[in-house]
């Protein structure tokens, strides 16, 4: 077989002081058939020279001589991959040593052609990050109403995936809610990486423009699943509620009901997996009460 079994894909600017543990918990993997490809989306900080101070083949750098955003970058990224598989890294978290063995496994036993995993929180209380659900079936009305994916967490076949959208805020969502709709998005309750947060961070700097971005995807996705039609203020509500986004409550409260509606609609459901959905929206349910009237 021509190139490595897995990409590690880093899409970066303005790494430094994250981007060498990045690379070093990926070529510390337990499994070694494998390349860092990193594609510097132009650093203006010692990203480069960073990457090119650790000394090993397995890394390729990739250079973008203008900052084109994470997604183009990633794409970028992607053009170059040589892995039959592609597991995604963000340039400030880590890898556990043996994140990639065992996502392999969960693709090759579930045949799906994503996978994510969970994440634990580096620097602020320890919390781990989990998806909502392992029902493929459940992740694609999950997506409607909470962040179900951590992105470094995610990995896929080179093949299912040959671009991210043009979106430069929220096309991992739009990936995710395709995969999902696909039945092909598979979720593995174990942590499989160590996410960072702090102030510099895309999430951060960009929040309303992701939230809008979001919005606009959720309301494609639900649009496709139940073959009906929202609206766009129906669609922020819903992205809203279980994000901890301040929403008008009543709105909030009316998305949740026709959401609720819907998914009991769906022949495709086990018995297991409407329980889990029940749960789900019950908690969405409260989180949007907390965030909207409690904390005002």
């Amino acid at each position: 077989m021509d190139g490595p079994v897995v990409t590690v894909l880093i899409a970066v600017h303005n790494g430094v002081p994250y981007i060498t543990e990045a690379i070093e918990s990926v070529l510390g993997q337990s499994m070694s058939d494998l390349e860092v490809v990193v594609v510097d989306d132009a650093s203006t900080d010692a990203t480069v020279e960073a990457v090119t101070a650790i000394d090993d083949p397995r890394i390729r750098l990739v250079r973008s001589d203008r900052n084109v955003g994470a997604y183009a970058a990633a794409n970028l990224g992607l053009a170059s991959a040589r892995g039959a598989y592609v597991a995604r890294l963000d340039a400030d978290d880590v890898c556990e040593p043996d994140r990639l063995e065992r996502q392999l496994d969960a693709l090759k036993r579930t045949g799906a052609r994503a996978v994510v995993g969970a994440a634990v929180r580096i620097n602020r209380d320890g919390t781990i990050l989990r998806p909502p659900t392992k029902s493929a079936q459940v992740m694609k009305w999950a997506l409607c109403v909470v962040s179900a994916v951590v992105h470094s967490s995610a990995m896929f076949e080179r093949a299912a995936v040959t671009a991210y959208g043009e979106d430069r805020v929220a096309s991992d969502l739009a990936l995710w809610c395709e995969l999902s709709r696909r039945g092909r998005l598979a979720a593995m309750d174990e942590t499989v990486v160590r996410y960072r947060e702090h102030d510099r961070q895309l999430s951060r700097t960009a929040r309303t423009e992701q939230e809008r971005a979001g919005a606009a995807i959720v309301r494609e996705h639900i649009s496709e699943i139940t073959g009906e039609d929202w609206t766009l203020a129906q669609a922020t509500a819903l992205f809203a509620t279980g994000r901890w986004l301040r929403t008008p409550l009543l709105g909030g409260l009316s998305a949740l009901r026709r959401f609720d509606r819907a998914w009991r609609k769906d022949a495709s459901l086990s018995a297991t997996d409407r329980a889990e959905l029940k749960k789900l929206t019950r908690r969405v349910r409260a989180r949007h009460v907390r965030t909207n009237v409690l904390t005002r």
